[in-house]
């Protein structure tokens, strides 16, 4: 309120000081050789600095709604009206209608509007949903309303969303803030007539249930959680601690699957096939790749030629 009572304010004073110059301006380049007027500029700061006070005065004591927070019938600043956003099927249709409600008591829409507003607010496949109504209930608001909420709600639909939450599982390279917030929005729509102490419940088993690693469900399970979040703090915990043990380990794979691990073996087989006695050039076991016979008549020839030089200089 105390800012609106500014703005109004300073326009107020801008307007009046805008007209004081332009009656200046008349005065030095019109009138010039008629009598100076004396203190035209201390009259001038009283009445462009005192005539807004004034009318910001009034307008507060007189618009008894809210200041100027609320229209009234008196009041000075007219209420903003917006437009309600798009649906299209992929968002949750409760939420959306209590969005839609709250801003149709905002503009004080009547049914007869909110039965325009709510069609031109569809799109996509939820646009489709005008096609099954009929001529009767076109119009209607509600007739409406329940066509969607028979498509679109969760009341029609809580099946679906209960064997998708019973069977959710973390994916790989999933953070754990992924999973949780996944899960507590999936459980409303799974269970819309629960309580809320039962609510907390199904999301903390379906949390313990949904962790990927064996090691660290049975590290959370020991903290014995009381909800999902108490859960979640002992899982990023615990998996910050695993990190930090085995090193800079990067998400989006297993150790076991791990690139860097997979070569760590291949060079420990060859060496442990060397020590086994398996030869590198010709792969024969029984020695090694010194003591192979094809290395050592590749040797028995270059002797031969090497001695053959020799006797040719002589």
């Amino acid at each position: 309120m105390a800012m609106a009572a500014l703005l109004h304010y300073f326009l107020l004073t801008s307007l009046m000081w805008t007209s004081f110059e332009a009656i200046h301006i008349y005065v030095s380049m019109v009138l010039v050789f008629r009598t100076y007027q004396t203190s035209f500029m201390m009259r001038s700061s009283i009445l462009a600095w005192g005539f807004p006070a004034i009318a910001v005065l009034t307008a507060l004591l007189v618009n008894y709604t809210d200041g100027y927070v609320k229209t009234g019938q008196v009041g000075c600043v007219v209420s903003i009206r917006k437009k309600p956003q798009e649906f299209d099927g992929k968002v949750s249709w409760e939420a959306y209608r209590i969005q839609f409600e709250m801003l149709s008591d905002q503009n004080d829409w009547d049914e007869g509007q909110r039965a325009v507003q709510l069609p031109t607010s569809l799109k996509g496949p939820a646009l489709e949903v005008l096609g099954q109504l009929s001529e009767v209930d076109t119009g209607p608001y509600l007739a409406l309303v329940e066509v969607l909420q028979r498509k679109y709600g969760t009341m029609c639909q809580s099946e679906m969303y209960r064997a998708r939450f019973r069977t959710r599982v973390r994916a790989r390279g999933e953070l754990l803030q992924q999973l949780a917030q996944d899960l507590e929005s999936t459980v409303h729509k799974a269970y819309p007539t629960a309580t809320p102490d039962l609510l907390s419940l199904f999301l903390k088993e379906q949390f313990l249930d949904a962790l990927d690693s064996a090691n660290l469900k049975v590290r959370v399970k020991q903290t014995r959680p009381s909800t999902m979040q108490d859960a979640l703090a002992s899982a990023l915990e615990f998996e910050s601690y695993i990190k930090s043990s085995t090193g800079n380990g990067r998400p989006g794979h297993k150790r076991q699957d791990c690139y860097s691990l997979k070569r760590e073996k291949k060079l420990n087989g060859r060496a442990g096939s060397a020590s086994k006695g398996e030869c590198w050039i010709c792969g024969k076991k029984g020695h090694i790749s010194y003591d192979c016979p094809t290395r050592t008549k590749e040797r028995v020839v270059e002797n031969k030629e090497s001695r053959k030089t020799k006797r040719s200089w002589c």
